[in-house]
């Protein structure tokens, strides 16, 4: 269930805050994420063809910003996913495996996740920035 959206065209980003089942359990979660990241691919894909000729990536935020959270309201988990990382894998110059592992990669647990605070950082120049410093909604 969506609870919030929003636009940040400062930032180009676009923010969405969903709620997850209690019912849900750790595969399901990750499916939705999983589900946000191909549908994502489409729709990028979709915009860049003569289907949508007034139309291009400019009409797509740069980073669309995803929070789960639990029925209570406690974060369950934020993630990223941007892009150019869409159109890299598009355009047949990333496989799925790189492009999911960049979006798997922003995952930040939060405090409704049983692995909470077993984050790591990469020390890879590639891997992806903070949740908070590429979403910061300002």
């Amino acid at each position: 269930m969506i609870l919030d959206s929003q636009a940040y065209p400062k930032n180009e980003t676009y923010h969405l805050t969903y709620q997850l089942n209690a019912s849900m359990n750790h595969s399901e979660k990750v499916a939705i994420r999983r589900d946000v990241a191909i549908s994502y691919i489409v729709v990028a894909d979709s915009w860049n063809t003569d289907e949508y000729p007034d139309k291009d990536h400019t009409w797509l935020p740069d980073t669309v910003c995803l929070t789960g959270v639990t029925a209570d309201g406690t974060v369950y988990g934020h993630n990223y996913i941007r892009y150019n990382w869409a159109f890299k894998y598009n355009e047949g110059l990333w496989s799925s495996l790189v492009y999911m592992g960049h979006y798997g990669g922003t995952l930040e647990k939060g405090p409704a996740d049983p692995d909470y605070g077993s984050n790591e950082t990469g020390a890879d120049p590639d891997y992806p920035e903070p949740y908070d410093s590429v979403c910061r909604g300002t």
